[in-house]
């Protein structure tokens, strides 16, 4: 395996682990308090700077009551460019939430839709 795909695959990782985490509720400090680690360690795992080893992402899926899969799901083999779409998705959604205009982002995500659409078509 090459490591632009262990890259992929550690930075989908990094941001399910965020997802999930969102997903239940769940504060950086109460995941970490519960792993027994501290908060920067876990923000590390999250932005993808500090690989998660196999025992600490089962006990990720403990303290997240879910399975491991659930850190792969949606993965897909050889988007190794996805290695930076967390971060470009982050800086998107934040620049999206700026705009004030609701007329904006509703065009902007017409426009989304239709690329979207012509592109699975």
């Amino acid at each position: 395996m090459s490591s632009e795909i262990q890259t992929s695959i550690n930075a989908h990782v990094a941001a399910r682990i965020r997802i999930l985490r969102k997903e239940v509720g769940l504060t950086q400090q109460e995941v970490a308090r519960q792993l027994g680690i501290s908060f920067q360690q876990l923000q590390k795992y999250e932005h993808g700077k500090n690989r998660v080893s196999a025992g600490r992402l089962y006990q990720l899926a403990a303290v997240l009551e879910t399975n491991i899969e659930a850190f792969f799901a949606g993965y897909k083999q050889g988007a190794a460019q996805d290695a930076k779409r967390p971060t470009e998705v982050s800086r998107l959604a934040r620049q999206f939430e700026a705009i004030s205009s609701t007329e904006i982002k509703k065009s902007i995500y017409g426009l989304i839709r239709v690329l979207d659409e012509t592109r699975t078509a």
